[in-house]
């Protein structure tokens, strides 16, 4: 049966973006994208564009009572003005390995996005944080056994590891790549489909190459979610006349419904 806290809906930080959730113990560790700008102040840093300034932050969710704990900083060691923000944890082999997306040049020239990685005995011994690669990803995430890059641009995205290949999709561009850390093959790729705003979700079995469905909250499609143990969380926006205001909230009701979106080697 759901818990009871997590009926309907709990909403956690304000401005949190971006989520990943794994277990530990008997807690559910979220560690997502946050800003320390309030919405009414938007900054606009970046020469190629008005992006906010995220960190990288993490919190204990208790499923038994259904309350955060205190807000923890990520330190990834990029410039005090760069960004970080779509992170995800891997805890396998032992340790702790977080990677996200980064900047680079934010608010001194072309912005560039990367895709990073730390590693640690837990999440708050992380080494800084290194480029995977120093060819630009707008989307992704590196484990020890699989990594998984896409520009942003277009509907195509590359895995690397135990799977090696170059996969497109029904999507007009990736806005993120991530996984459910309870089965790691399945992933959960979000994207804007021709003629359509609003972003889906599907999960695609990377080791069996299927597209399981999309990810559904109350008939919806859901933009950029996290799953682990039976628990959904995904950004909804706040009524706010700025941009960028966020909150996650979680719940146990959602759906992997039937979908069209195609996920095949390109």
């Amino acid at each position: 049966m759901p818990s009871a806290a997590l009926e309907p809906t709990i909403q956690s930080t304000d401005l949190s973006h971006m989520p990943f959730l794994f277990q530990q113990g008997g807690d559910l560790i979220m560690v997502f994208a946050w800003s320390r700008f309030r919405p009414r102040r938007v900054p606009q840093y970046s020469r190629s564009g008005t992006t906010r300034i995220w960190r990288l932050a993490w919190q204990k969710y208790d499923l038994r009572s259904g309350a955060m704990g205190l807000l923890h900083r990520l330190d990834t060691g990029l410039e005090a003005n760069e960004v970080a923000c779509s992170p995800c944890v891997d805890t396998v082999e032992g340790g702790i390995t977080v990677s996200f997306i980064g900047t680079a040049h934010h608010g001194t020239g072309p912005l560039e996005h990367h895709l990073f990685r730390m590693r640690g005995p837990s999440l708050d011994q992380l080494q800084p944080a290194v480029a995977v690669s120093s060819v630009p990803c707008f989307c992704g995430f590196s484990r020890p056994d699989l990594t998984a890059t896409g520009s942003g641009a277009d509907g195509y995205f590359r895995l690397e590891g135990a799977v090696q290949a170059r996969f497109s999709t029904s999507f007009t561009e990736i806005a993120r790549l991530s996984y459910d850390p309870n089965h790691p093959w399945q992933l959960l790729i979000t994207g804007t489909l021709p003629n359509e705003t609003q972003a889906r979700t599907i999960i695609y079995h990377a080791k069996h190459a299927v597209v399981l469905g999309e990810l559904q909250v109350a008939g919806a499609p859901t933009y950029k979610p996290a799953l682990c143990d039976g628990v959904l969380a995904q950004p909804l926006p706040v009524q706010s006349r700025f941009r960028e205001s966020w909150r996650v909230a979680f719940t146990r009701h959602y759906s992997v419904s039937p979908t069209p979106i195609r996920v095949e080697p390109a």
